[in-house]
């Protein structure tokens, strides 16, 4: 304490300093201008000494209640300022102690302050004094940290950065939120900022987000499992009694390649979820597309329900797989019929919208841009929140058993997703659910169809296929001899040079798989064209696109052909290919 009224103390010293020198002064002020007025008016001099008697007493009065005052007020001071001392060594205990890095910056960049667990962790080893940022990061850190400090220092908003430094020979992920701080004349403009460690957070949510891979991965099984146990069911028992003839050959021929195409289908589903399927995209206008489906969509849901489309005329295209579009419009149209069974009314309509305000970011997950939006309403049951948040889970459903997969909406959110669109849903209870498809607008116009796809399938000329599988090296054997090809058979590379070697200038096309034991499709094309130059060579795959360009095992030059697939479909890519020079 150093000043003021010691503990225990009755006097109030820093009262006594100003009410002191107020008596002395006061009272000789009164004591000579009594005496004056004495000596002026003689005969009023017991006039005048009570009059001096009275201004002492006046002055002893009003000095005392100044003291009193003045003790009062010093008092309160003091209690002020011992308030304001404990409340500063509260806030430094607080500061010090809590689990987070504080601090403050100037606008010039240099550290005002840190709070000790900021200092324990970023500063150890030297003093906070003229200390930057670039004395305590990395380059790339710092440079981020002075774009956020400039830019919130320029608009005032928060701003929120993720950064993994090493510490104690470790990597450690922080997250650091900074604000702006200004002081009381205003002009004054500081950052604050929060740093807090979440590298324990990331493994824990890491974790949480396996377990549920790992629950979406078990319903899919369970899901996937049941439908191509149904499948296996129809081709297996139609192969048995074929195998016994007892059952006619044609009607089991043809039970079997429809239980093949559903399992076809159910493939092509899976990958639309999971966004890995090969896409051809186009640029292609959503109204025609829409326009043409149209007379068809009415049939589809039938006479009960009332279809209204609205097509913006100005709409610009979007660059996606014409036939994946068409795929996500007829899903989405067939829930909403399932969810009017006595009857409603489906809207359809298209517009463009503009992402730019940071809402419409958080609440899309878009970047800014323009994107073409396309609306699909129906006056159905609705959905509650619970089943809003699964509705585009694989195998999740709310029909009756065996009236549905589950797969319809997860195949338009694997198919929107992987043209960087997204899709958005609202719904209540009772009031009908609306759909709504984002896909980045395109400003190209489209292109016209390729000519040749009519072009006769059949052939003459001599193909190299290459497949390690030999059930189904035999089926494209068979397939592209059924069509007039001459074909050489290989398991792998070295069958496919020696063949290549015994039939020296004679191959016309290369057909072969891309994953392959040892050596792969691609590496093979190599070898062989360094034999025989120009080569032309065809690929077929049961592996996504995206999964490919993970191996490097995409090729750009030659025709990829996508398992599973029919004899046109073969034999419309071996022309293709065979045109190519």
């Amino acid at each position: 304490m150093k000043s003021g009224a010691r503990p225990g103390s009755l006097v109030n010293w820093n009262a006594l300093r100003v009410v002191v020198p107020y008596l002395l002064v006061a009272g000789l002020w009164i004591l000579t201008s009594d005496e004056a007025a004495a000596y002026f008016f003689p005969r009023r001099d017991l006039l005048l000494r009570i009059s001096v008697y009275k201004g002492l007493f006046f002055v002893l009065v009003t000095s005392l209640l100044l003291y009193v005052l003045l003790r009062r007020v010093f008092a309160r001071m003091e209690k002020s300022r011992q308030a304001l001392e404990k409340s500063e060594r509260l806030f430094a205990a607080f500061m010090d102690h809590l689990p987070v890095g504080v601090f403050l910056k100037g606008g010039d960049g240099v550290y005002i302050f840190g709070n000790e667990f900021w200092k324990r962790n970023f500063c150890p080893d030297r003093s906070l004094d003229g200390v930057r940022a670039s004395d305590l990061f990395p380059a790339e850190t710092v440079a981020a940290f002075h774009r956020d400090d400039k830019a919130t220092l320029e608009d005032g908003r928060v701003r929120e950065r993720n950064f993994v430094i090493t510490l104690n020979g470790k990597p450690t992920e922080w997250m650091v939120k900074k604000f702006l701080v200004t002081l009381e004349d205003d002009k004054t403009r500081l950052v604050g900022g929060v740093a807090m460690e979440i590298t324990e957070r990331r493994r824990l949510e890491e974790q949480l987000r396996q377990a549920a891979k790992m629950e979406a991965v078990g319903q899919l099984a369970g899901g996937v499992a049941h439908d191509f146990n149904n499948l296996l069911t129809v081709i297996n028992g139609y192969a048995e009694l074929l195998a016994m003839r007892q059952s006619d050959s044609a009607v089991a021929a043809d039970e079997i390649r429809k239980a093949g195409e559903r399992a076809a289908a159910l493939t092509r589903q899976l990958l639309a979820f999971s966004r890995r399927q090969i896409l051809k995209p186009e640029v292609v206008h959503l109204n025609s597309i829409i326009s043409g489906l149209e007379s068809m969509l009415r049939r589809l849901i039938g006479a009960h329900i009332t279809l209204t489309v609205h097509l913006d005329p100005a709409l610009k295209p979007v660059i996606a797989d014409p036939s994946q579009v068409e795929q996500v419009i007829i899903n989405m149209t067939v829930n909403a019929r399932d969810a009017m069974p006595d009857g409603g009314r489906v809207m359809l309509a298209t517009d463009h919208v503009v992402v730019s305000s940071q809402e419409d970011r958080e609440r899309l997950g878009l970047q800014d841009g323009e994107y073409v939006r396309f609306t699909i309403s129906d006056t159905g049951e609705g959905m509650d929140e619970e089943t809003q948040r699964r509705v585009f889970e694989p195998f999740f459903t709310t029909k009756e058993v065996g009236r549905g997969t589950g797969l319809g909406l997860s195949m338009v959110y694997g198919i929107v997703k992987q043209s960087q669109g997204t899709v958005h849903v609202e719904s209540q209870p009772g009031e009908g659910a609306t759909f709504r498809v984002y896909l980045p607008a395109a400003s190209a116009s489209p292109q016209p169809a390729p000519q040749g796809e009519n072009q006769s399938c059949y052939g003459s000329e001599t193909l190299l296929l290459i497949e390690d599988d030999e059930s189904v090296r035999d089926l494209l054997a068979g397939m592209l001899r059924q069509r007039g090809y001459r074909v050489l058979q290989a398991r792998d590379c070295d069958d496919a040079l020696q063949a290549l070697a015994a039939s020296p200038g004679t191959v016309d096309l290369v057909i072969s798989d891309v994953i392959m034991p040892g050596i792969n499709g691609p590496e093979a094309a190599r070898r062989l064209r360094a034999i025989e130059p120009g080569l032309r060579v065809m690929f077929v795959t049961g592996y996504s696109s995206e999964d490919l360009e993970m191996r490097g095992l995409q090729d750009q030059t030659s025709v990829t052909l996508e398992k599973p697939f029919d004899l046109d479909t073969l034999s419309r890519a071996v022309r293709q290919s065979l045109a190519r020079t």
